[in-house]
Parts: C-alpha cells; structure tokens; sequence
C-alpha cells in the first residue's frame, strides 16, 4: 500500500470522526436546549397558575406535547374473537342501535357501537388464588392481545376489581378502561370501554401543546366549571370519542390533570373537559 493511499486513509478517518463528533455535540446541544425550554415552561406555568391560586407541583408535568390524533373503527371479527376466548364459541344476535348480544357456555355479552360492553361468567374455581387477582389480569390481557395495562385495584369484600387502561402506541386512551371483577378468586364479570382497532389519523402533524391546555385549563377553574388548588400531575394521551352509531371513532390527543379534587380530561381537539378517574 502507498504512502499516497495511507494518507488519504487517514484523512477519511480523521473526517469521520469529526463528523461523529460535531452530530454528538448537536445531539447533546439539542437535549440540553431542550431540558432548559421544558424547564422554563413548567416555571411559567407554575406562575400564572400560583395567580390563580393552583399550585403545580413540582415534576407534575410529565410530557409537553400531545400525540397526533388517531381513528377507531369497531372490527366485530375482534370482538367476537376477544369474547369467544372468555364465554367459549358464541353465537350473536344483533340488537337495536347497533347492539350485538353474545352467548357461550362459559358466559355471555353485550356489545355497543361506542365500544361499552358488559360480560358475565360462570365462575371458575380457581381462576386467581387470594391476592393474585392482578397477575391473572396480566395473563388475560396477553391471552386477548389487548393492548391496555393495570393501573388500579378497588377491593370491596370478596369482590376484587382490577382496572386496565388502553393503550395506542405507548399512549394511554384515558377513558378506555376495563374492569377486571373477581369473586373468590374467580373472573365473574367485565365491563368497560374497548376499541378494537386504530389506526393513524390524517391531522398533519399538528402540535397539541401542554402550555395550551393548561391555559384553557385554568381558564375552567376561573370560570367555576372545574375546582381544584393543587394540580400533581400533567400527562398527555388521547380520549375516545363517538363519531357515528355504526362503530367509528376518533382518539382525540387529550391531557390528563390530576388534582386535589380528581382527575380530569382536557380534550385537546374540542378544548372540553370531563371528569376521569
């Protein structure tokens, strides 16, 4: 090999590795620049929400932008699919409004366009030994595919109800919330709201920012349609909304307040708000 050729060897290497060298310093620049422009949101909007009288506590905000909006559409094979695997093979019998009623040996459901449903079934000795009654949510939401995860468990007597929440691309869908009822120990009931298919929207990359959300938020504690004095956690994800009675829907981008008083949903594409859980 030449002298000619080591050189230019070198030279490339030397040229790539300034070249890695300037994207890491642009990438660190950038998530540094970004860290202190999140930092100095949160600051603003802890003080025009002090002015209020809401204080925001401080890390309550968990992200700064929504994601985009997302279409839902009611795909019955799924839902027969999802309820065949609980109640046994069923047959199906279309009610009014688009209602369809499932029965199977094991149990039986009732589905509505918007994605309600409710199912009763035959107890199985068994199903969850004392205390597992969430690790046996677990295993049910693999065994269906639902993409949703547990993030509480109300117990009254022997009655335990394991709470899972939908998901759509690492996003919560805040008021798509299965619950999970088990009497001693055995699966008796579920009930809730599911989607059984999304897919991406055609919004065009609009941004849904927190700092908007905030504003119209505070804006309702002004106006007396919501009352808190402590906000401890902002989180973005979607709600589902009803947009025809044959099964479509929209995942609107939506917020997520926690309060003193409960939690509450910001829509951010309608600017309403609901009360969550």
């Amino acid at each position: 090999m030449s002298t000619k050729t080591t050189d230019i060897k070198k030279i490339l290497i030397a040229a790539l590795a300034a070249i890695n060298l300037l994207f890491i310093s642009f990438v660190v620049l950038n998530s540094v620049s970004e860290r202190r422009e999140r930092a100095q949101i949160a600051r603003d909007l802890t003080a025009i929400l002090a002015r209020s009288g809401v204080t925001l506590t401080e890390g309550a905000v968990k992200d700064f932008v929504a994601p985009e909006q997302a279409v839902a559409e009611r795909n019955r094979s799924e839902e027969k699919e999802f309820t065949d695997m609980l109640c046994g093979e069923t047959t199906v019998t279309q009610g009014g409004g688009n209602i369809l009623r499932y029965t199977g040996e094991r149990g039986r459901a009732v589905f509505q366009s918007g994605g309600s449903f409710s199912m009763v079934l035959k107890p199985v000795e068994g199903a969850a030994p004392s205390g597992k009654a969430e690790e046996t949510t677990q295993l049910y939401l693999r065994k269906l595919r639902a993409p949703a995860e547990v993030f509480r468990i109300v117990l009254s007597g022997n009655r335990q109800s394991v709470l899972a929440r939908y998901q759509w691309k690492g996003s919560p869908i805040f008021n798509c919330v299965v619950a999970f009822v088990y009497e001693d120990g055995a699966l008796t009931e579920l009930s809730g709201k599911r989607i059984s298919s999304v897919r991406a929207g055609d919004e065009g990359g609009q941004e849904h920012l927190v700092s908007t959300a905030t504003l119209d938020f505070i804006r309702a504690v002004r106006e007396g349609r919501v009352a808190c004095t402590t906000i401890s956690s902002v989180e973005a994800g979607y709600v589902y909304v009803t947009v025809s009675a044959f099964g479509e829907g929209a995942l609107h981008p939506a917020w997520a307040f926690s309060t003193d008083t409960g939690v509450y949903y910001y829509d951010a594409v309608t600017g309403m708000i609901e009360a969550g859980m």
